[in-house]
């Protein structure tokens, strides 16, 4: 389980979390930004996400080490989520199952 703190301490300042929509936000440039996009603009530069959009390699939103972070495009940031969504949705209808087959296994009595 993820530890959220309200707010960390950053290389690019301090962030705060969002609740609405899970994600860690810092003040930079006079502006309110998502972490994970100034990281990567200050890392690789903002010319290299022009018109991307930012994904996190391990799945994590809280994880926003530059070397976490790839720029895509829409199409395929919101084609490869729904990749992992579905993954996500076969695994748990086989935890299920297995959940389910365990629980009408009778007990050995002793």
């Amino acid at each position: 389980m993820v530890t959220i703190h309200r707010y960390i301490n950053t290389d690019v300042g301090i962030a705060r979390y969002n609740n609405k929509d899970g994600r860690y936000l810092c003040h930079y440039k006079g502006y309110q930004k998502s972490l994970h996009k100034v990281v990567f603009d200050k890392h690789y530069g903002k010319k290299a996400r022009k018109g991307l959009e930012i994904h996190h390699r391990d799945g994590n939103k809280f994880n926003n080490h530059y070397s976490n972070l790839i720029a895509i495009d829409k199409e395929t940031h919101d084609w490869l989520h729904s990749q992992i969504e579905k993954a996500n949705y076969e695994v748990n209808i086989i935890e299920n199952s297995f959940a389910d087959a365990k629980a009408s296994v009778p007990l050995k009595i002793r």
